[in-house]
């Protein structure tokens, strides 16, 4: 079939606004405006929220709204085969209402759409609708931190469209074409999970076998008092006194197992380095997070923007080992294996914000074979953790493809080219 250029229509095909063509653009409304209480067990009262992939969320949904208000409320009443388009807050969500969700309303921020089966199957509409949705939202969304658009702007937007038969084909064609991709897509998020798995299952089956000695983390510094230290009270270092430029501040952004996150770097100035010495780090030194969820995650940290030095912040622990007696990179991998989290988890402190002591982390233990073995162990899991890493960056890659392809599809069906 020929593409459209020029806006020079396929033959056979139409062109009109949503508004000349759909029996009914409205949106729901609020039960309470008109005095009635939600209940608990009652009729399904549909919000954004309840729109997750495309679809109704049968298992989000709340039962708010009365049988009463339900009859009452009949601008919101929705029926089989209508299509829901968020038009406030997350604006493009769109889903077409099935019969297992119904009785059922809707508020004020979702409109409802119906068209007329003599110009237009509703699977058509609804695919189309998904496909303009980001385009909508783009050119029409107004407003503060609440983006909105209005109903005359769903109205005003132009829909193409051929016959019945040819709807129905194109319709076919594009489920036909999803469902591969998103079998694609599982097959690929399955990989993907295997992949992120795959190292921290080595870990646990590397440190949690070794029968060496276990000594604590402490016991690997030369000077633990000195060499394993954590950050300043937070009345020490506060926000207002960072700047632009001078030392770099390792915060627990910054810090991820294996890797140095170097994004969003804040500092201080020189005189407040200096004040904060003790709390110190330098390059090639190992930074762990004793805040969080999961606790405990740990890598070496390097030049920052070309600077080899600076200061942690109170959520961070800084590690300068014996390189004598221990291996660097061994140490990393054993505090970022399952064995280690076990401690830190036994040990946490907080429920929110789950935390440890700088004296719970010196005192757990970690297996601690002669300095070849740590070698040996450390290239071993360096080799896999690449190779992890490696596999996980062409499978996200290739998410971002086929979830792309998905748009890509949609575009070119709307334009007859499909």
């Amino acid at each position: 079939m020929s593409s459209v250029v020029e806006n020079i229509l396929p033959k056979n095909w139409k062109e009109k606004r949503l508004g000349d063509i759909c029996k009914t653009i409205t949106k729901g409304t609020t039960p309470t405006t008109l005095g009635f209480s939600f209940v608990e067990n009652g009729i399904n009262f549909l919000k954004i929220e309840n729109i997750k992939n495309d679809s109704i969320d049968k298992k989000s949904i709340h039962k708010f709204i009365n049988s009463e208000a339900h009859l009452a409320l009949k601008r919101s009443q929705l029926i089989e085969g209508d299509i829901l388009f968020s038009i406030a807050g997350t604006i493009g969500s769109v889903a077409k209402v099935n019969s297992n969700v119904l009785p059922a309303n809707t508020n004020q921020a979702l409109a409802i759409i119906r068209g007329y089966e003599d110009f237009l199957r509703f699977e058509y509409l609804h695919l189309f609708l998904k496909n303009i949705s980001k385009n909508v939202s783009k050119k029409h969304a107004r407003g503060g931190a609440l983006k909105n658009i209005s109903l005359t702007d769903i109205k005003n937007t132009l829909i193409k469209y051929p016959p019945h038969q040819e709807q129905k084909r194109i319709v076919a064609k594009i489920n036909s074409l999803f469902a591969k991709i998103d079998k694609a897509i599982a097959l690929t998020e399955e990989s993907l999970k295997q992949a992120e798995n795959l190292l921290p299952a080595v870990l646990k089956q590397v440190f949690e076998n070794l029968i060496n000695e276990k000594v604590p983390l402490s016991e690997f510094c030369s000077d633990s008092k000195k060499d394993m230290v954590g950050g300043p009270f937070g009345s020490n270092l506060k926000a207002t006194e960072y700047v632009d430029s001078g030392y770099p501040i390792i915060r627990l952004q910054n810090v991820d197992r294996f890797g140095f996150i170097q994004k969003n770097i804040k500092y201080v100035t020189y005189d407040k380095a200096e004040f904060l010495r003790s709390h110190s780090y330098q390059k090639g030194d190992i930074v762990l997070t004793k805040l969080g969820d999961p606790l405990g995650k740990c890598c070496v940290v390097n030049s920052i923007y070309g600077i080899d030095r600076g200061v942690i912040s109170s959520d961070i622990v800084r590690i300068r080992i014996d390189e004598t007696r221990n291996f660097k990179d061994y140490l990393v991998a054993g505090i970022n294996s399952s064995l280690i989290k076990k401690q830190l988890i036994a040990n946490t402190q907080g429920t929110t914000r789950p935390r440890v002591t700088l004296k719970v982390l010196r005192q757990v233990t970690l297996p601690r074979p002669g300095y070849k073995q740590q070698v040996e162990i450390a290239k071993k899991i360096n080799f896999i953790n690449s190779i992890s890493l490696k596999t996980q960056s062409k499978l996200k890659d290739q998410l971002k493809y086929l979830k792309n392809l998905k748009s890509s599809i949609l575009s070119k069906a709307f334009s007859g080219e499909l």
